[in-house]
């Protein structure tokens, strides 16, 4: 069963991962410079994305997360492993803190328009969360002796 974990979590992290690499380019880039009509064009696409991507994959992998050490108290054990948790747990509410902010920006911007400095802050906000999602995958890759998620998807593979 710990095989089966192992998998879904990868598979959720990626879900998580791969659109928020994405959306994030698109914020950083189209952002800034575009119009009112624009900007909330924007913000509703990288919305209606999370919905369907982000945020399922964010909320199951805490699960599938707590199942893993709850089927395998090894994990507990490996001192990186607090580490790993803490910065996904900070990862994890900093993508929902910038999911309400987002909401925000597009409820001022369907109303009267302003949103003086909101748009900073969940530019922010998403920058500082993909950052730390990084932190947490390259924790992953580089103690690959620790976390055998890659070998063994590897493995299948080949």
């Amino acid at each position: 069963m710990t095989y089966i974990y192992l998998i879904a979590h990868f598979a959720l992290m990626l879900l998580w991962v791969l659109p928020a690499f994405y959306l994030n380019y698109r914020l950083l880039r189209n952002y800034p410079d575009g119009a009112p009509e624009e900007k909330l064009i924007l913000l509703k696409n990288v919305q209606s994305i999370s919905d369907k991507t982000e945020l399922p994959a964010s909320s199951f992998i805490l699960l599938i997360g707590v199942l893993m050490i709850l089927d395998n108290t090894f994990f507990l054990q490996i001192g990186i492993i607090h580490f790993k948790i803490l910065l996904a747990l900070i990862a994890i509410g900093l993508y929902h803190m910038s999911r309400g902010r987002l909401r925000r920006i597009i409820t001022s911007l369907e109303g009267s328009g302003a949103v003086a400095g909101q748009g900073r802050q969940l530019i922010l906000l998403r920058i500082i969360t993909l950052v730390l999602i990084v932190s947490v995958v390259l924790l992953i890759f580089t103690l690959n002796g620790f976390f055998k998620t890659v070998y063994l998807i590897g493995s299948w593979i080949s």
